[in-house]
């Protein structure tokens, strides 16, 4: 009996740890606002506002502004970092190269960087980074309506999209 009840309270604990992992849901920025971490570089004197990652898995999407200290504005930037697959001799490597989002508006495209994690019996895993430089008006206008944008490369593109209450709440912090 005491086993049969150890294993019933192990089991409701787990369970319940299960539930209270719930989704987060991006368009309320209430659930924004305490995620957005702020940092202060004191050798550079930069600070760094680095919203939550609203991806799952292993890929990442979150808006970052910064600023340094002789700097009186914030620079907003979206970044994403894809993690793809592809099996070689079928498709290869994506190589994001521009955006622009629902509206026709090419944006800012800085590729960051790229990483190749692991290559077995043809399948290749790997990582391309880019960030999409973005204004303050840019993101106060998409406040109600979220970012809808596509980024495009050489053999593939993906479309992604931003929450406005994701970027309420981050704007409401990085100021």
């Amino acid at each position: 009996m005491r086993i049969l009840i150890l294993i019933y309270t192990s089991f409701a604990v787990g369970c319940i740890s299960v539930s209270s992992n719930r989704k987060i849901d991006w368009t309320d920025s209430n659930q924004t606002i305490p995620r957005v971490k702020v940092k202060y570089d004191e050798f550079n004197k930069t600070t760094e506002y680095i919203g939550p990652d609203i991806m799952e898995y292993s890929d990442i999407l979150l808006l970052r502004a910064w600023s340094h200290t002789n700097q009186p504005f914030l620079e907003y930037q979206i970044y994403v970092s894809e993690y793809l697959s592809y099996y070689k001799g079928y498709e290869e490597f994506c190589n994001f190269n521009s955006a622009y989002d629902s509206e026709g508006n090419k944006l800012i495209f800085t590729y960051i960087d790229s990483d190749i994690h692991f290559t077995n019996y043809g399948n290749v895993d790997y990582t391309e980074v880019y960030g999409i430089t973005v204004s303050k008006d840019y993101l106060d206008k998409a406040k109600n309506t979220g970012i809808n944008f596509k980024v495009y490369g050489k053999r593939c593109d993906k479309t992604h999209y931003i929450p406005g209450g994701y970027i309420q709440g981050f704007l409401s912090v990085a100021k």
